[in-house]
């Protein structure tokens, strides 16, 4: 959804992303959710150095 999000404000122009246009309001929605997935990703590469220091004796 965030590349049709993406090219929908490319396709529009700058005026997208003022106050009150529906694209603006799609975008944040979509930023939020793009946040939401890195954070999982590095919480899932910390999860992961945390597994290998463990087998390694460490802690």
């Amino acid at each position: 959804m965030g590349d049709i999000v993406d090219w929908g404000i490319q396709l529009v122009g700058g005026i997208a992303l003022r106050s009150g246009h529906p694209l603006e309001a799609l975008y944040r929605r979509v930023r939020a959710l793009r946040l939401a997935e890195g954070a999982s990703d590095v919480l899932r590469l910390n999860l992961a150095r945390g597994r290998f220091e463990l087998d390694k004796g460490r802690l």
